[in-house]
C-alpha cells in the first residue's frame, strides 16, 4: 500500500497528463502522425504541456539582467544558449562544475553517431541539430547534466518536430515540468516506476499489445 501511495503522489503530474483522452488518441498512438503540418504536431505538444508559460518562466530564470533587454523571442533564448554552449567549452577553468558540464559535452559527441541512421542524420543535419540539442539540456541544468538515453529522446523530437528550438523547449519542458529527469538522475531513481506505468496504461489503453 505505502508503494502505491508514493506511486501516486511522485507521478501526480505524470499521471494526471497520460490518463487524458485525447493526449492518448494524439500522442501516445501513431495517430499524431495523421498530422503533417509540423506546425499542428508543435501545437498539440504546446497545448498539452503547457509550453507557453514554461517557455516564460525558462527564460525570466535563465537570461542575467544585462541580456533581459535583448532577449525577447523563443529564439533568442534558444541561440543565447547555443552561445553559452559556446563559452563553456572555451572556458579552461579547472573548477568540478565546469569538469562535470565538459564530461557531459564529450558523453554526447560519443553517442551521436549511434544515435539514429535515418537520412536526416545520415546525409542531413540531424546530428548537429542533435549536438545543439543535447548540449543546451546539458548546460541548461548542469546538476542533471547528459544521460544516455535523452540522445534518443531528443532525435525522436527532432524528427517530429523539424526543428531544434522546439525540440529543445518540448523535452525541456518534460524533464523539468513532468519528472522525466528522475530517468537521467545519478542512479535513474524512479526506472522501475516507470516501467511499472507503462506496463500498467499499456494493459489499460492498449490491451492487445499488452
Amino acid at each position: 500500500l505505502s508503494d502505491l501511495i508514493s506511486l501516486k503522489q511522485t507521478s501526480h503530474t505524470f499521471n494526471s497528463l497520460i490518463t487524458s483522452k485525447s493526449f492518448k488518441i494524439c500522442v501516445l498512438s501513431n495517430s499524431i502522425s495523421q498530422f503533417k503540418s509540423i506546425n499542428q504536431r508543435y501545437s498539440i505538444w504546446n497545448h498539452y504541456l503547457n509550453l507557453n508559460s514554461f517557455i516564460k518562466d525558462l527564460i525570466s530564470e535563465n537570461i542575467p539582467k544585462e541580456n533581459k533587454d535583448t532577449i525577447k523571442t523563443n529564439e533568442d533564448f534558444y541561440n543565447y544558449m547555443l552561445q553559452l554552449v559556446s563559452k563553456t567549452k572555451s572556458t579552461n577553468e579547472n573548477t568540478p562544475q565546469n569538469k562535470s558540464i565538459i564530461k557531459s559535452y564529450e558523453d554526447i559527441v560519443k553517442d551521436i553517431d549511434r544515435s539514429f541512421q535515418t537520412e536526416r542524420f545520415i546525409k542531413g543535419n540531424g546530428k548537429i541539430e542533435l549536438h545543439h540539442v543535447l548540449d543546451t539540456l546539458a548546460t541548461l541544468k548542469q546538476s542533471m547534466g547528459y544521460c544516455q538515453g535523452m540522445n534518443f529522446i531528443a532525435g525522436a523530437f527532432i524528427h517530429l518536430l523539424d526543428k531544434e528550438d522546439k525540440t529543445f523547449y518540448v523535452f525541456a519542458s518534460l524533464i523539468f515540468e513532468y519528472e522525466l529527469n528522475t530517468l537521467f538522475k545519478y542512479g535513474t531513481p524512479d526506472y522501475g516506476m516507470r516501467i511499472y506505468q507503462l506496463q500498467h496504461y499499456t494493459k489499460v489503453f492498449f490491451p492487445n499489445l499488452y
